[in-house]
């Protein structure tokens, strides 16, 4: 899944480049798998953290740091929506089926994704170590 996670978010960030020009631009992503929650239960789950950017060589020179504006509502749901259909498919060809019968089978449709921008995509970790609100 983290692989199915990654691979969606770094095509995100190869599509907004090139929507800015930048048609060799290059992002990453780091990511802790994380295994137990504050009280010590098991939960297993991601921490990841996505370049804003990319970085592109100007021909000849270093490479130059593109950053990339804030992706909207409908930019998180679409990648959200992408990831929940691929990871389907990958657990239907492995032939495992959910282990909780009342999660939602279908992504959020709701474009704003109000909740998850307020908690989440609602504030970034700079390179300094301070949060900034994106707008």
């Amino acid at each position: 899944m983290l692989g199915v996670f990654a691979r969606t978010l770094l095509a995100f960030c190869a599509r907004t480049a090139r929507a800015l020009g930048i048609q060799d631009g290059q992002t990453g992503t780091v990511t802790v798998i994380q295994r137990f929650g504050s009280g010590l239960q098991l939960n297993v789950h991601f921490r990841t953290v996505v370049l804003d950017g990319v970085f592109g060589a100007a021909r000849p020179g270093p490479l130059t740091f593109h950053p990339a504006p804030p992706p909207s509502g409908a930019d998180v749901a679409h990648v959200l929506a992408t990831v929940c259909t691929r990871v389907g498919r990958l657990r239907a060809r492995r032939q495992v089926g959910p282990e909780d019968d009342s999660a939602p089978a279908d992504p959020p449709t709701d474009p704003d994704l109000s909740a998850l921008e307020a908690g989440e995509v609602g504030h970034r970790l700079s390179a300094f170590g301070y949060r900034t609100e994106l707008r």
